[in-house]
């Protein structure tokens, strides 16, 4: 019998884990004795451990009692493991303190349910050796090990006095020829150690090759990738990995045999240890995502929602799900419930009719009939039957023919649902949300990879290892990455539930830097024992920080690139290397170049029947680029809403808007409303954002909480109070219209236009005022093309002439008029024409108008030709805003680099 201390090393030993023997032998004593103590799982004695926190006086002030069941979890097993004497005794501080508490508690409770854990079962397999009631092989070979708790060095003695005779395996080979490499940063150093493997494997096709990564799980992605280019060149973009997309077909998925679905693995030239979380697949993720809507959802998780192609007609509606998912973003609610999620696409269909055919809706409404269900506290297996019931209201796993991978995680699926349920005994009666939070957490606890890379895993050619995977086995070739100053040897990290005194004196891991010095030196002398040929680099540079070399491997000759056969100047980020012997780490990708063209600035005019949305807009993006005008209007190439925390700059812009629209209904002039007390405008001005306000608070109901909405009214009241102010001051004036709607034609573009409002002045003359929140500036309004054409369209398409243009500023720090009028005086600090003649106005209002007439149409006339010449007005000022550069390749154009 041998036994190993890693799964993989026992594949390739022909052996078997210690961890799994152990649990198999106490199995079979308990298929023998049904009387001996339940063996819990991990996933219970979490649960148990947070309830025993939780209850406690110090658990009621913590803000994640699951962090800290974890580590009392952890204590525990340490101190069962070394043999760690009553403690209760020596705890002093907080924690420690607490700590023994709770595993006193712990220790109670097991006891009274008749419970052991992964601590305590192995001391029940030495009462059985001690009983003789343990079958016990004649031989048992300890292989790889480098160090044993004591309380598996106590367990082992009595298996030698029961009569089997125990003996150590060193897996160590021999001393090889080691070398010392320094390398840029640690994308650099994996490429390198990729490159080489690949050239050892060239010429020595049988050869096993290790890479060591210590920090593995969080570079496992890059590993990956880097993998993949080496080894399949012009498929750089294919992966198994779970956070990349698939290739997908519509089909009845379920009813299909696994010999038809699509199969997708690693090539078999290698294999990346570290599996990942189930949890972390997107196939998983898109169930735990629907599971969470009977909860607050996230507007992130709905859009993910949305996008997924795991639910009913995901393929065939996916451009009406993508448009839903940016209405909704439009919304600017960063969470909502279940059926305000509904609202908000009902809206959204409303305003769009085309998005009316997405069957979603449809399905989500099904889940709100669903919600009584889930009221109240229930066991494990009625909490898994809804489970089933809400995934299959919604379609899942989708109507696309699965992978083969995909079919294997829905098996890991079910059986972490058996597993769930198997908790019974321990969870009791709980509520829905705990029950996800409980499948959530046996989902990230459970690794998986592909099963086509379980068969590969022993004979790939190529293995990435950490460091504790990498012990022990025998390679040819080994490249041991990572070994800088700061990560080698490794912090110490002592578990904070046991006094560091107490680990420190029995010397338990990561307890001391004493101890992870010695550690290291052990694991380096093995490691450099591994192959006839070990390589060990580090990097100069982290995160933009120099570090230096590991102590421990200085005496280590160093070596240039060129030793190893790599050139440096060819090791490159995109993972392009040109050498010989098909060394290819795959090309940068590039846009082939812009064709010259004649019809290269010009789109197809715009048609008879098509509909073009945008108001003035249109003509605004038509001056600052021609492109952007077509691309941003005609082919709706909008870059997706921003979210923000709260109300957004427009949205308040648009209160601001409607809350003066409010004010002036009923009240005619500044005769009545200079006639009013201050008590009584200060009503006035107080019932109008009333009003408002209570509007967007039904629309926002998760945003505009009582208090944010509070501070936002007390900010909307001294902004509307100052601005009042202000149109007192003014010369006399009467209020012709508010938000006055029309519809103008400018060469044959009908745009819709929305004037703020008209005021007629003492001397029967009109203005436009038009309300601004943001930064403005009336310099855009002049020129060939003038960069915001709004009121200068407002202006020359009134029936009746005005004599001004103007902005009405609310800003904090700015509550002001700024434009341009006929005569002076009309309105306090607003320019006329001559004292705006250096910016480019004309010598009269009139003329100035007629200038507007002729930009405007200009503009028009291009938009309507599908004039779209990629020209921004100001080069790259112009382009910093513009989220298009990907699509118009302004760099490539014949403005050459801009941006």
């Amino acid at each position: 019998m041998k036994l190993t201390p890693n799964r993989r090393l026992a594949v390739y030993l022909r052996g078997i884990p210690l961890n799994t023997w152990l649990e198999e032998r106490y199995t079979e004593l308990c298929l023998a004795d049904p009387t001996l103590p339940y063996r819990l799982s991990h996933s219970e004695e979490v649960v148990i451990w947070e309830r025993i926190i939780a209850r406690s006086d110090i658990g009621k002030s913590l803000l994640k009692t699951s962090s800290t069941a974890r580590l009392a979890q952890d204590a525990w097993l340490l101190s069962v493991q070394w043999r760690l004497p009553q403690v209760e005794t020596l705890f002093q501080s907080e924690d420690t303190v607490a700590f023994s508490e709770w595993a006193n508690d712990y220790q109670a409770l097991c006891k009274k349910e008749h419970w052991v854990d992964s601590a305590t079962f192995v001391d029940q397999l030495m009462n059985a050796i001690d009983q003789k009631k343990l079958d016990l092989p004649a031989e048992i070979t300890l292989a790889g090990f480098e160090e044993l708790t004591p309380q598996l060095v106590l367990f082992f003695e009595k298996v030698k006095a029961a009569g089997s005779r125990v003996k150590s395996e060193s897996l160590v080979s021999k001393f090889g020829n080691l070398r010392r490499l320094s390398v840029a940063n640690p994308e650099e150093e994996l490429r390198c150690a990729v490159l080489k493997s690949k050239q050892w494997l060239n010429h020595h096709p049988e050869a096993r090759i290790g890479i060591v990564v210590p920090a593995l799980a969080e570079q496992r992605a890059l590993v990956i990738r880097i993998l993949e280019e080496a080894f399949t060149p012009g498929n750089v973009h294919e992966t198994t990995s779970p956070f990349f997309a698939r290739p997908t077909r519509c089909a009845q998925t379920l009813a299909r045999s696994k010999e038809e679905v699509v199969s997708c693995t690693f090539p078999a030239s290698f294999n990346v240890a570290a599996p990942i979380a189930l949890r972390l697949y997107p196939l998983i993720d898109s169930a735990l995502l629907v599971l969470g809507f009977f909860m607050a959802i996230s507007l992130e998780k709905f859009s993910r929602f949305l996008r997924s192609p795991f639910f009913n007609n995901a393929s065939v509606e996916q451009n009406i799900r993508a448009a839903l998912d940016v209405m909704i973003r439009g919304f600017s609610e960063t969470a909502f419930t279940l059926e305000g999620a509904i609202k908000k696409m009902e809206v959204s269909i409303k305003q769009e009719p085309k998005l009316a055919n997405f069957s979603g809706l449809v399905d989500l409404q099904k889940l709100v009939l669903m919600r009584t269900e889930m009221r109240g506290k229930q066991r494990a297996l009625f909490w898994r039957d809804r489970f089933s019931d809400i995934l299959n209201c919604v379609g899942w796993p989708g109507d696309r023919l699965l992978t083969t991978e995909e079919l294997e995680i829905i098996e890991q699926w079910q059986k972490v649902l058996a597993d769930y349920v198997s908790m019974d005994r321990v969870l009791g009666e709980h509520r829905y949300s705990d029950a996800v939070s409980h499948l959530q957490r046996l989902l990230q606890n459970t690794a998986y990879s592909p099963s086509a890379l379980g068969k590969t895993r022993g004979s790939a050619s190529i293995q990435v290892l950490g460091i504790l995977e990498a012990l022990g086995m025998p390679f040819d070739y080994l490249w041991v990455t990572g070994l800088y100053r700061e990560a080698w040897p490794p912090d110490p990290a002592p578990n904070p539930l046991i006094p560091i005194s107490l680990q420190r004196q029995y010397d338990l891991p990561r307890s001391s830097a004493a101890r992870e010095l010695k550690m290291a030196r052990q694991f380096t002398e093995r490691l450099s024992q591994g192959g006839k040929e070990v390589v060990f680099s580090y990097p100069q540079m982290i995160e933009e920080r120099s570090v230096a070399v590991s102590p421990l491997i200085t005496d280590i000759p160093a070596v240039p690139y060129q030793d190893l056969g790599i050139d440096p100047e060819n090791i490159r980020r995109d993972g392009q290397q040109d050498g010989q012997q098909g060394d290819y780490l795959g090309p940068p990708l590039q846009c082939p170049p812009l064709q010259n063209s004649q019809n290269a600035d010009r789109a197809p005019a715009v048609g008879a029947t098509e509909k073009i949305k945008g108001g003035s807009q249109i003509l605004k993006l038509q001056a600052l680029c021609p492109f952007r005008a077509f691309a941003e209007t005609r082919l709706h190439a909008k870059p997706m809403p921003k979210q923000s925390l709260g109300l957004n700059a427009a949205e308040r812009g648009e209160i601001i808007h409607q809350i003066l629209e409010c004010f002036w209904q009923g009240l005619s002039d500044q005769t009545a409303l200079l006639a009013m007390s201050e008590e009584i405008l200060e009503n006035r001005i107080h019932a109008a954002i009333e009003t408002i306000f209570s509007h967007w608070q039904a629309r926002y109901p998760r945003t505009l909480t009582p208090q944010y909405l509070r501070l936002e009214k007390n900010r909307t009241y001294e902004l509307i109070e100052r601005f009042i102010a202000l149109e007192k001051s003014r010369p006399d004036f009467e209020v012709v219209s508010t938000e006055k709607k029309r519809v103008v034609n400018v060469e044959g573009l009908e745009i819709k236009i929305r004037i703020d409002r008209i005021d007629r002045l003492e001397n029967q003359s009109e203005i436009l005022i038009d309300y601004k929140t943001g930064e403005v500036s009336i310099n855009d309004w002049f020129g060939e093309r003038p960069k915001d054409p709004q009121l200068p369209l407002y202006c020359v398409t009134e029936e009746k002439k005005p004599s001004g243009i103007v902005f009405g500023v609310i800003r904090p720090n700015a509550i002001k008029y700024q434009g341009l009028v006929e005569e002076a005086d009309l309105l306090p600090g607003v320019k006329t024409p001559e004292r705006a003649e250096a910016m480019g106005c004309a010598a009269s209002f009139a003329e100035q108008c007629d200038a507007w007439k002729d930009s405007i149409a200009l503009l028009a006339r291009e938009f309507m030709q599908g004039v779209a010449r990629v020209e921004p007005i100001e080069g790259e000022n112009t382009c910093r805003t513009c989220s298009l550069k990907p699509l118009c390749r302004v760099n490539q154009g014949p403005l050459g680099p801009m941006c």
